[in-house]
């Protein structure tokens, strides 16, 4: 009757096993949150850059926005892609400054 009951093992982040697994989860959302972001960015999407910044689930949401939400994949499936428009009118306007190789009027 004086038997004490075993403890469950709890996840230790301090033990060799533990820091390798919290290096693959650090290494698993970095690279989930660094290209959501690229892509946010070059997709001129300020709000969900910044919901990507501010919330980390672990590459969740950034999978989310990759693969759902964003414009470049809704362009491949026939939606709309606002920031291409935009990336075309910067465009436009490198392209009607002055050619250096064309004579000055």
């Amino acid at each position: 009757m004086g038997k004490s009951k075993a403890t469950p093992e709890v996840f230790d982040p301090t033990s060799q096993q533990g820091r390798a697994i919290v290096g693959v989860i650090v290494a698993w959302s970095l690279a989930w949150k660094g290209a959501s972001m690229w892509r946010a960015a070059k997709d001129d999407s300020k709000p969900w850059f910044i919901a990507l910044f501010a919330i980390n689930t672990l590459g969740l949401l950034d999978a989310v926005y990759l693969f759902g939400v964003s414009p470049r994949r809704r362009a491949r499936t026939g939606g709309s892609d606002r920031a291409r428009l935009r990336r075309a009118q910067r465009t436009n306007s490198v392209a009607e400054q002055v050619d250096p190789q064309q004579p000055q009027r």
